[in-house]
């Protein structure tokens, strides 16, 4: 009789953005949010649309100038080229809009 092998699960890993990558640390020339939870920096990819779902309580622009949408309320906070700014740490970021130009 042969015996069951079970496998540890392992969870999908949380993804409260696309796009981008965490770093420790805003690199030069991106636009970044800073993670609420744990300090880490999203560093945002390209001049598009980044749907996002958490908690960030600081934004910083490395050249392009980006808007930061939250859920609630339909609020947004501008982020201005070479800016770094407070976010709103109590609403959830819903989407981050990088422009270019």
């Amino acid at each position: 009789m042969l015996g069951l092998c079970t496998l540890p699960v392992q969870a999908a890993p949380k993804t409260p953005a696309s796009g981008g990558y965490f770093s420790p640390v805003c690199d030069y020339g991106r636009a970044c949010l800073r993670l609420k939870s744990n300090g880490q920096w999203y560093n945002l990819l390209d001049c598009a649309d980044h749907p996002m779902h958490d908690y960030y309580y600081m934004a910083k622009a490395h050249g392009n100038s980006f808007r930061v949408l939250y859920q609630d309320r339909g609020a947004w906070d501008d982020v201005g080229a070479w800016v770094t700014r407070p976010l709103d740490p109590g609403n959830i970021v819903i989407n981050a809009f990088v422009g270019c130009g």
